[in-house]
């Protein structure tokens, strides 16, 4: 296996657990931890973290819209 499948098979599993996480949270906690990472991309700098929080964001997103919020 090369690494860069490896790197990209851990972000699929890095993702499906948090989309699964987010799944179990409550409706006002996904919109405070949306809250937090919108403040925190705010002052993203490093490429990595801007990205890492750009997906965090979309998960929330996924998530909250299955339940039409």
């Amino acid at each position: 296996m090369t690494l860069m499948r490896t790197e990209f098979d851990a972000y699929v599993a890095d993702a499906r657990e948090a989309h699964a996480l987010y799944e179990t949270m409550r409706t006002d906690q996904l919109l405070d931890l949306r809250a937090a990472f919108e403040a925190d991309q705010a002052k993203a700098t490093m490429p990595e973290s801007i990205a890492f929080g750009a997906g965090r964001l979309a998960l929330i997103a996924a998530v909250l819209k299955a339940r039409d919020v």
